[in-house]
This record gives C-alpha cells, sequence and structure tokens, in this order.
C-alpha cells in the first residue's frame, strides 16, 4: 500500500532536500533584509537599492593638514560660550563681567572682523546667569537671564540690538527656539517641564507639559513644531493644536526635519539601533538598522536632498543619504590608535558640493586627567577625507549650516606665564570647500 522501503526511502531524502533548500532560503532571504552588515548599515526597508559601498577607513592623523588659521581672535577676563548666525554675518559672545563685588552676565555681538557692533550687560544687581541666542535665521537674538532664585526675564532683540518686547517672565532655565522664517517662537522651561508656544508679537498659543529629555524642531515655514519628548513624539501646529506623532517609533533618540517639512529623520533603538525616514503623516519612507554604540546624530543639507548620520557604533561613524531613496552615497568610520576613544560632535554637508565637515574628537586618559584632541575633517562628494584643521584644546564649537565658518572658544585655557586665557577663534573655511560640486 505503501510502496517499498527504498521507494519510501527516495521519497524521505526528497522530502529533507526540499526542507533543507527552504530553510536556506529563508536563511538566506532575513540575511539580506534584517541583518547587520559589517561595514553598520542594514539594507533598508522601502526602496531596493543594490549593494552598499564600500566602508571607509580613517585615521585623523594621517589626513592632510590644512594651513587655515583664525581670521581673528579675541580674548577676554572670564567664561565665555559663543555662537554664529545662520548667515555668518556675525557671532553672539556670552560673557560673564567680572566686578570688584559682584558679577553682571551680558552678551556682546561681534560681526565678520571681530568689532562688537553691540552689547547688552545686565546691570541690575541681581541676576547670575545671562545667556543669549540666535534665532529666526538670525534675524532675531533672544536672550534670558536668571538670579539666584531661578527668576528671571526673557528678552527679544532684532539682530541690531532694537527690543522687541517687554521683556517675558521666566521661572527655571529655559531654551528658546524659532522658526526659521520668525512666525513661532517655542520657549522650552527645562526645569518646570513645559513649553510655550508663542507668535511673533509674543502672544501664547499653546502650553505644553513636557518631560525632562526634550528636542524640538520647526518646519521652515513656522507652521508645524515637533516635539521630542522622551518615548513620544508631540506635533504641534502654528494654531497650537498639537497631537502624537501617527508613526510607529520605539525609543526615540533624534530627530530631524528637511528644510523643505517632506520628511522627518528619526533614529530609534528598539532592540536594533535605527534610521527612518517618514513623511508627514506618519507613513514610513525607508528604514536602515545601524551599529549600536553611538549618539545617532542627524543634519539634513540645506536642500534637504541628503541627510548625514554621524557617530554611530563604537568608533564614529559617518554616512550619507540620498533622502528621495534611502540609497547610502558613502560611509566610514574613525579609527583611532588603541587606548582613545572617537567621538563626532558635530557635522554638516554642503548642497553646492555634498562635501561634508565633522568635529571629531579624540579622547584618552594621561594619569587622572582625560585629555580631548579636537580636529575639522573634510570628506569630498565620495567620502574621502581630503583635509583636517587642528583645533585647540578644551573648545566649544559652532558652525553656520554648510560649515564655512566657525566659532571657537577655549575656557580657562592655561598659558605658558601660567595666567588662565578665554578665548574666542573664527575661522573662515569657505577655500577649503569646492562650491559647484568640484573637487
Amino acid at each position: 500500500m505503501f510502496g517499498s522501503r527504498g521507494s519510501r526511502r527516495s521519497a524521505l531524502w526528497a522530502a529533507l532536500t526540499f526542507v533543507l533548500f527552504l530553510a536556506m532560503v529563508i536563511v538566506f532571504s532575513c540575511s539580506q533584509n534584517g541583518r547587520r552588515l559589517p561595514a553598520g548599515l542594514g539594507l533598508p526597508v522601502g526602496p531596493q537599492v543594490g549593494t552598499l559601498p564600500s566602508m571607509g577607513e580613517v585615521n585623523a592623523a594621517a589626513v592632510a593638514e590644512a594651513n587655515v588659521k583664525p581670521v581673528w581672535t579675541a580674548s577676554y577676563g572670564d567664561a565665555i560660550l559663543a555662537s554664529v548666525s545662520p548667515a555668518g554675518d556675525y557671532v553672539i559672545a556670552n560673557i560673564t563681567y567680572k566686578e570688584v563685588r559682584r558679577s553682571v552676565p551680558g552678551f556682546q555681538v561681534l560681526d565678520r572682523n571681530g568689532k562688537v557692533l553691540w552689547e547688552r550687560r545686565f546691570e541690575d544687581g541681581v541676576y547670575r546667569y545671562g545667556r543669549a541666542f540666535s534665532l529666526a535665521g538670525g534675524q532675531l537674538i533672544g536672550a534670558v537671564v536668571l538670579d539666584y532664585y531661578d527668576k528671571g526675564l526673557f528678552y527679544l532683540f532684532d539682530k541690531d540690538g532694537k527690543g522687541l518686547w517687554s521683556p517675558r517672565p521666566v521661572s527655571g532655565s529655559i531654551t528658546p527656539v524659532a522658526s526659521p522664517d520668525g512666525s513661532r517662537l517655542a520657549i522650552l522651561n527645562d526645569s518646570n517641564h513645559y513649553l510655550e508656544l508663542l507668535t511673533a508679537g509674543g502672544q501664547e498659543v499653546a502650553h505644553i507639559p513636557v518631560s525632562d529629555r526634550v528636542t524640538i524642531r520647526f518646519t521652515d515655514d513656522g507652521a508645524y513644531l515637533y516635539i521630542l519628548d522622551g518615548d513620544r513624539i508631540i506635533v504641534a501646529d502654528s494654531q497650537g493644536e498639537y497631537h502624537e506623532f501617527a508613526g510607529k517609533v520605539t525609543d526615540p533618540g533624534e530627530i530631524r526635519v528637511s528644510p523643505d517639512g517632506r520628511y522627518l529623520a528619526v533614529t530609534t533603538n528598539d532592540g536594533v539601533d535605527r534610521l527612518n525616514l517618514f513623511k508627514p503623516d506618519g507613513t514610513l519612507k525607508w528604514r536602515h538598522s545601524i551599529d549600536a554604540g553611538g549618539t545617532d546624530k542627524l543634519v539634513f543639507s540645506s536642500d534637504g536632498r541628503y541627510l548625514v548620520l554621524y557617530d554611530f557604533g563604537t568608533r564614529g561613524g559617518i554616512a550619507l543619504f540620498r533622502v528621495e531613496d534611502g540609497a547610502v552615497v558613502w560611509r566610514s568610520y574613525f579609527n583611532p590608535p588603541d587606548g582613545r576613544r572617537s567621538l563626532i560632535r558635530s557635522a554638516w554637508v554642503r548642497s553646492d558640493s555634498l562635501e561634508v565637515e565633522v568635529n571629531y574628537t579624540e579622547s584618552y586618559r594621561v594619569g587622572r586627567e582625560t585629555v580631548e584632541e579636537h580636529t575639522l575633517v573634510v570628506f569630498d562628494r565620495q567620502g574621502r577625507p581630503e583635509s583636517r584643521v587642528r583645533l585647540p584644546a578644551k573648545v566649544d564649537l559652532h558652525a553656520v549650516g554648510d560649515g564655512s565658518v566657525v566659532v571657537v572658544t577655549t575656557n580657562n585655557e592655561i598659558q605658558s606665564d601660567g595666567t588662565v586665557s578665554q578665548q574666542l577663534f573664527w575661522y573662515d573655511l569657505l577655500a577649503l570647500f569646492h562650491p559647484k560640486g568640484g573637487g
């Protein structure tokens, strides 16, 4: 009824062969769609873009050093923190002025040549802290000043120093963010965990409770404010209505909105670190798995066509993506010497040439002290490191959106004569790049 022993044995072997073949197909399929590739980026969920480009290995010390020096330097008597306007036409230097019996916080606005255009000092005698911010594409400057009880005022100026609002009472440490067109302003109260959404005239349109881990991103036209609040993303419109983002995100880390408002890039960690690109309605356009171990930071090009993921993995990974289809244009890892830790603190991408500039740091221990070496590294459009600029130690750095102007501050740097110095350096790096896609 069931055939001979030989025929039954042949049928059994055929069945086993088919099962093994099917298992191999499944394993291969999973490896292509869900595996973590050796270079730290999995193939995307979404459009098929083919084989990933080979991974570069970068030894920062071996990159050709550019002969770039600061255009000008300013020295201060006390600690400073500086930022440059998006257009690179002025820099804000936040300073604490020392006097005999008290400190008077304030800030200076300096032009491209280091000339002080105007300054503001809060001389009421009750304040301990002040901070100014360039807002709305550099057209506005917001400033906060706090007393010893964390009570204070928020001021809004135009870039020439004209006051635009009556000072607004605030409580606790705040962070102001404005839309690039200046139509909306958000004031994040870090201490008391709420966010105020305001019109350009200072009228409050929303008061949103938030947690103690918040990142804010406006669309360029000010129509929407994306709030990364702990494990959720909130979307607020210009009328103050807000709701949770429709896209599925688990344990989000970094959020960026493309300049044209068409896409939202989010890094997440739901067991596997991922880079996700969403449409505003929450539809997933594409997704990459990425190596764990870094901060997974993001920046769009100014035209919104390219996206840089940086400081992923344990060695400082960097990759350039084409936004439209998720294709990886190039990817690289820094390869620090043994005993050193690598970190990419910030990055910028130029839309005209697709060159990418990164603020790269290597840290190591000397006895009980941690030493940091700071370097700007420029990659060409193929991802090859083409030049580097060594920066002073103990620095804070801020740059315009395309990386062409960089301001560096050093605080409490000990000089050869034993004195302590606080300095501001202005770098013009335009000569490092190849406009119009050359190079």
